[in-house]
């Protein structure tokens, strides 16, 4: 049985090493993965069986856990994209997940200090806070645009050219660079903030958008109609990562002392 699933695996692979490149990279990628899960998972059964059992029901139960990783894998096979536009939509959701992740961290992060009366090296002051409130305005502005090229993707996206696959591609590349651009500047806005590391990772974070917004105006999936909201993206991102630059350079008093607002209140004689 062991040499007849070997074979298997290896005609899986010969398969995938002969599937076009031209098909697309990123559903290549997405299939590389899947092959090399498969062939990991049928690896550790294989070491499995050839182990001596020292307890019979510990075995048994043992081994239904290892065939329901492997039945697991081979059941995803129904799910892999069947071509490179399916496979970019699966990359982008995957990315965006991660982006709105970070983001929901930072405004929780954000509600949690609120009015409260701390100082130290791991509480914003007024200052800072008001710095990361603008860069939650850019990181709306992220978002927005995820959302936006993931829809134009779903609804004009095509692969039917070696052009539209390459553009695809290209799409999925740079959108790769989103999430740990990202990533690095939400890390710059947690206190203690430093505000050289703010002004240069929002810089990084804004050419990675600038790219994608560039990429898009040129590519299939984007619409002369979908043009109104790549260029009110592109005036979002320059407007909202210039105020970064001015909440920086701008004075704001008690910027030594703990951040406090307070909501609703009232002064009673």
């Amino acid at each position: 049985m062991l040499s007849s699933v070997e074979k298997d695996l290896e005609e899986l692979s010969l398969l995938f090493f002969t599937f076009p490149k031209q098909q697309g990279l990123t559903l290549r990628s997405i299939l590389r993965k899947w092959l090399k899960q498969i062939v990991y998972d049928f690896d550790d059964y294989f070491k499995f069986l050839l182990k001596k059992p020292v307890n019979k029901q510990s075995f048994e139960n043992d081994l239904k856990h290892v065939q329901a990783v492997i039945l697991k894998s081979i059941e995803q096979l129904a799910e892999l994209p069947a071509d490179n536009r399916q496979a970019t939509i699966t990359i982008l959701l995957e990315e965006e997940a991660l982006i709105n992740d970070a983001f929901e961290e930072l405004r929780e992060e954000m509600s949690a200090q609120i009015g409260a009366n701390a100082m130290g090296d791991d509480v914003w002051n007024n200052k800072q806070f008001e710095t990361v409130e603008k860069g939650m305005d850019v990181l709306k502005t992220v978002k927005a645009l995820c959302n936006k090229l993931s829809s134009a993707v779903k609804t004009n996206g095509k692969c039917s050219t070696e052009n539209q696959i390459s553009q695809l591609d290209d799409l999925v590349d740079t959108f790769k660079k989103l999430s740990p651009a990202v990533d690095d500047f939400i890390s710059s806005l947690y206190p203690p903030t430093i505000e050289d590391e703010v002004k240069e990772y929002v810089i990084c974070l804004r050419n990675v958008l600038n790219q994608l917004l560039n990429q898009a105006k040129v590519s299939h999936y984007i619409t002369e109609s979908d043009m109104q909201w790549v260029n009110f993206l592109g005036q979002a991102v320059t407007h909202n990562c210039s105020k970064i630059d001015s909440s920086i350079s701008s004075p704001v008093n008690n910027v030594e002392g703990p951040l406090l607002i307070l909501n609703n209140l009232s002064l009673d004689s």
